[in-house]
């Protein structure tokens, strides 16, 4: 991945950059694009669903008596939240280092986090729920860079955007779902001696299990191993992505991965600054997912009012995400588009924190309008810019060992946004309108908006340089042939 090659280097690069010349089939490419669409997408877009349903379920909980029953106290919440990152941190990049030598298994994954959502419902204990946390965050560690890692594989860089972020959108059906779940589900209370909570653990966790059974059957495999394309569409496929930017020129994907490798991949400044723009999305998200019930809960509303009210704050950020990757594809950038959320996270935060002075010390409530339309702002923020980010990234490593690494450590490094998260908002801060918490994230969102301005002066600079290095090759005598397109990053 080294961004600067060798003076001597230079027409060796774009010799080995010559591939034979690929003519494209606009009719063919449109019903092969067709074809992908629909088998790759909408089965991992369901499981994400399910997935974001079992992960998120805690935060709805937390307000229908888990705290009292199981005896949590003092921060015990917060650790449930946080026990939940460990794990995701540390097994992530391995999950994603077998992907190379085994078929993505995201049903799998699913399937146990569905078996664990389901403990949580039955334990008798806050340890078997921190038990159950802790696995759910193991099996989703394969997860998320496997769906990643696999659909960036069936795409060229320009097409990436939508699609993921379309697949990233299932977060916000799964949160606004969830939101909807819990609150019907909370009113099984008490039947079969069951409380509210532990029925909002159970169902969710079995209609996981079940869906994800069944979609074990139908995930595609690799493009060169998939058996739902015919043979010429296959060629037609891996031809196409041969021949994309970021492909040309890339190590090949038939030799191991070295630990020093790794490494290199993973210190790289790309990988460096996208992480920081990422942990500052994350802890957008993380907020949102565990605490927007409790928040809403302090502004007035009901238990089953603040579940009902997480629906529209995830819808609207939906759109936002939709049509943020549109434009993104549309126009091939990625900076731009990233600020549109980065600087809805600052008024979020804002919002927020603005609203403190107003509420009442004593109880907690007050300023509720304000309150909720900051939790738009930073929903908002959250799912535009961690879908750009993944997708930036990727767009800009070259062949599958960059990009497995490279979106492994951004995703599970990022995941250090939860471990701030759930030491923002302490219990004993509810009644002082959680001030320190919305402070903190309004402080990361800055660094946030800091590393990607940094990321994008930097891409820049690097194709200011390739651009210079070629038209030096070229005057030393080296000629491209065959129209071979030189890989550039994506701004």
């Amino acid at each position: 991945m080294d961004s600067l090659p060798d003076k001597d280097q230079t027409a060796q690069t774009i010799e080995n950059s010559i591939l034979p010349v690929f003519i494209p089939d606009p009719v063919a490419e449109r019903k092969l694009l067709w074809k992908v669409d629909f088998r790759v997408v909408p089965l991992l877009y369901v499981l994400l669903i399910l997935m974001q349903i079992d992960r998120t379920n805690i935060g709805n909980v937390r307000i229908q008596g888990i705290l009292e029953e199981l005896h949590m106290v003092g921060n015990d919440f917060n650790v449930a939240i946080l026990i939940y990152t460990v794990p995701f941190m540390l097994f992530e990049l391995p999950s994603s280092l077998m992907l190379r030598r085994f078929r993505p298994g995201a049903c799998i994954w699913v399937y146990y986090i569905g078996m664990c959502t389901v403990g949580a419902g039955l334990t008798r204990s806050y340890g078997g729920l921190l038990a159950c946390r802790f696995l759910v965050g193991s099996f989703e560690a394969g997860f998320t860079p496997c769906c990643a890692y696999l659909i960036s594989q069936y795409y060229k860089r320009h097409e990436f955007q939508k699609r993921y972020s379309i697949f990233f959108s299932a977060t916000q059906v799964g949160g606004a779902f969830g939101g909807f779940l819990s609150y019907a589900l909370a009113k099984l209370n008490n039947k079969g001696g069951y409380a509210g909570w532990r029925w909002i653990f159970i169902i969710e966790g079995i209609l996981t299990v079940c869906l994800s059974a069944v979609a074990y059957f139908f995930t595609v495999p690799l493009p060169e191993n998939s058996k739902f394309l015919g043979e010429d569409q296959k060629t037609l496929l891996l031809n196409r992505l041969s021949h994309d930017e970021s492909e040309i020129g890339a190590d090949a994907d038939t030799t191991p991965l070295k630990f020093r490798q790794v490494l290199k991949i993973a210190f790289h400044w790309k990988v460096i600054l996208a992480f920081f723009a990422y942990v500052a999305a994350d802890i957008n998200a993380a907020s949102i997912n565990a605490f927007q019930p409790t928040i809403l809960r302090s502004t007035g509303y009901t238990s089953s009012q603040a579940q009902v009210r997480t629906i529209p704050v995830y819808m609207t950020a939906m759109v936002a995400n939709l049509t943020c990757a549109y434009c993104s594809d549309r126009y091939k950038l990625r900076y731009p588009f990233l600020m549109v959320g980065a600087v809805s996270s600052l008024l979020g935060w804002s919002l927020e924190l603005g609203a403190v002075p107003i509420i009442n010390h004593k109880t907690g409530l007050g300023a509720p309008g304000m309150r909720y339309a900051g939790m738009f702002c930073i929903a908002i923020g959250a799912f535009v810019q961690i879908p750009i980010l993944v997708v930036w990234l990727g767009n800009n490593l070259r062949g599958r060992k960059e990009r497995v690494v490279g979106l492994a450590v951004l995703i599970s490094g990022g995941q250090a946004g939860n471990l701030v998260a759930a030491n923002m908002f302490l219990t004993e801060q509810e009644k002082d309108g959680f001030q320190a918490g919305f402070a903190t994230g309004l402080g990361f969102a800055a660094l946030g908006v800091l590393a990607a301005t940094i990321l994008a002066v930097g891409l820049w600079w690097e194709n200011k340089c390739l651009d210079k290095k070629d038209r030096e090759a070229l005057e030393n005598g080296v000629v491209v042939e065959g129209g071979a397109v030189r890989f550039r990053n994506t701004l």
